[in-house]
């Protein structure tokens, strides 16, 4: 009796159901169930599954095809009916939420989360280091203090050009009567007068150091952000694997024979097909585990579990 198939419901039709229904519920499911369906990287037993399944949808199609077998296949399936039902094979799909141990979940999630951070710091720390370098290499060439983070760096020439014309704009202000805005330029003037100047040759060398840094700083950026890039895009195609592997595929033996990380890729699929309405009974309950990994998954910046 525990070997007996229902046709019926692994074709998810009703006993009753004419011929065209049959036909329609098996295209259906073999769009579901081919082995040609599964994405690259399928785990062996996750495919030997599919392929057994889809063995077994096509011998329920050509029994209740043919009329012949199919009466004598009913005949069948009466005799059997007046037998409590059979327990499930160790082979059906079932998640229990007790295969993903929250506490290393936890744990796979702060590690991701902690190599968000390392690349960050990384990023912060070449910044830093080249500032520091920058501000040596002025230094080197007597730049002052004061103007180590500077873009513009005064020459004598410059500077008494400004001078003069600031006491020139004054003297003006003061034949107009305008004193109180002639002594504002007068103020100008004396401060540009006690203001230290560089040679030309320093100027443009602490030009062309200044410059370096920037593309270094930018080099810096673009390389930070195409980590950036790169570590988003493995995660969601990690989740984006798992949510295109069947339900029927997450054996229970499988799930455990992943790695923590994989799990909590896993449940994040999970958590995002729980939101579609995809899943059976015992799925949506393995998912709301998920939950309190998503709020974790989006710590460190993915926004895949919100």
């Amino acid at each position: 009796m525990s070997d007996f198939l229902d046709y019926y419901k692994i074709l998810e039709v009703d006993p009753q159901a004419s011929l065209n229904q049959i036909k329609s519920a098996y295209r259906a499911l073999c769009q579901e169930y081919h082995p040609d369906k599964l994405p690259p990287g399928t785990p062996q037993k996750a495919r030997q599954y599919i392929e057994e399944k889809f063995k077994t949808l096509n011998l329920a199609y050509e029994t209740l095809r043919d009329p012949q077998r199919r009466q004598a296949y009913d005949q069948q399936r009466q005799r059997f009916q007046s037998f409590p039902p059979s327990p499930p094979p160790q082979s059906q799909p079932f998640v229990h939420p007790e295969l993903f141990n929250p506490e290393r979940l936890h744990q796979a999630a702060a590690a991701l989360e902690a190599k968000q951070r390392q690349m960050r710091a990384d990023y912060d720390q070449e910044l830093n280091q080249i500032r520091n370098q920058t501000h040596e290499q002025l230094k080197g060439i007597g730049i002052l203090a004061k103007d180590l983070d500077s873009q513009v760096f005064q020459t004598f020439p410059e500077l008494t050009g400004g001078i003069i014309t600031c006491f020139g704009i004054a003297v003006v202000l003061f034949a107009i009567g305008w004193s109180w805005l002639g002594l504002i330029f007068l103020a100008i003037a004396l401060i540009l007068t006690f203001s230290p100047t560089y040679s030309p040759e320093a100027a443009q060398a602490a030009n062309r150091i200044v410059r370096e840094a920037e593309n270094r700083r930018q080099k810096a950026t673009e390389h930070y952000q195409h980590q950036q890039s790169n570590w988003q895009q493995y995660c969601r195609q990690r989740i984006d694997f798992f949510k295109s592997l069947p339900p029927q595929a997450l054996q229970e033996s499988y799930i455990r024979s992943l790695s923590d990380q994989d799990q909590l890729f896993l449940l994040l699929a999970l958590k995002e097909h729980q939101q579609q309405h995809q899943l059976n009974e015992s799925l949506r309950a393995a998912a709301k585990v998920a939950v309190g990994i998503g709020i974790l998954a989006a710590l460190f910046g993915l926004g895949l579990g919100g």
